[in-house]
């Protein structure tokens, strides 16, 4: 009889202990989930943030790309800009230095010269803050010398032959083309003995001939009125037209 009692104890004992196991398991079990989730879930966090943080990283790389891309580009335009501006300078200050090389002596044909000026004077107006403005300049200066010495060359040429017209018409030309020429005081000069030549020559207008002597020599006074010796000869050319 104990022996079936004790029996009995010992199953439901057995029965007791496999349910706990089971619940323990149970609860284990549970506790696995809830576990799992959290891992789970911070895990995700953490892709998640990995991803963001990457795809803002990969944007910052494509966005400092793009900057460079864009900052290379405007750079390599301004520096393709800036060669081709410096090309056009080299071009024209060299197209007219070899005019200015190629231009003849005064008493010859000077269409180089021409040329060269009027290449320099664009090179000038155009290129203002170049470096070759200074030599630009000088060479012009050189060139526009060579043709105020051609003008007052052929003028002269024409007083020389005592064609008085022609060269009275050179001779006024000149001074307005070289209002501050070397050559001014040769030229007033002169004028005042063609119109002594027209006067003698022509006793049609004899008054106004004199008349027109009496203003080429004050204008030629005025301007030069320390030159004694011209105006001396100019005032006896002056009583020759009176006693004429």
């Amino acid at each position: 009889m104990n022996q079936k009692k004790n029996i009995c104890i010992l199953i439901l004992f057995l029965v007791f202990l496999s349910s706990s196991v089971y619940g323990y398991g149970n609860v284990l079990n549970v506790l696995d989930r809830e576990s799992k989730e959290k891992v789970r879930e911070e895990i995700y966090s953490t892709d998640r943030k990995e991803i963001i943080n990457r795809n803002n990283s990969k944007w910052d790389e494509k966005k400092e790309l793009f900057q460079k891309f864009f900052y290379r580009k405007n750079i390599q335009s301004y520096s393709e800009t800036k060669e081709e501006k410096n090309f056009e300078e080299y071009e024209f200050f060299r197209k007219g230095l070899n005019f200015y090389f190629s231009s003849l002596n005064f008493d010859l044909d000077q269409k180089n010269t021409y040329m060269a000026i009027d290449i320099l004077n664009q090179f000038i107006q155009r290129f203002q803050n170049s470096s070759k403005i200074t030599e630009a300049n000088k060479l012009l200066n050189e060139l526009l010398k060579k043709i105020e010495k051609k003008d007052y060359y052929i003028a002269n040429i024409y007083f020389s032959m005592q064609k008085n017209y022609a060269a009275l018409v050179s001779f006024r030309d000149f001074l307005n083309d070289f209002p501050k020429s070397n050559f001014k005081e040769n030229v007033l000069y002169k004028i005042c003995i063609i119109r002594y030549r027209i006067a003698i020559a022509n006793n049609t207008n004899h008054k106004k001939n004199i008349s027109d002597f009496l203003e080429s020599y004050k204008k030629y006074v005025k301007s030069y009125p320390n030159n004694y010796y011209h105006i001396k000869k100019l005032q006896d050319l002056y009583k020759k037209l009176m006693n004429n």
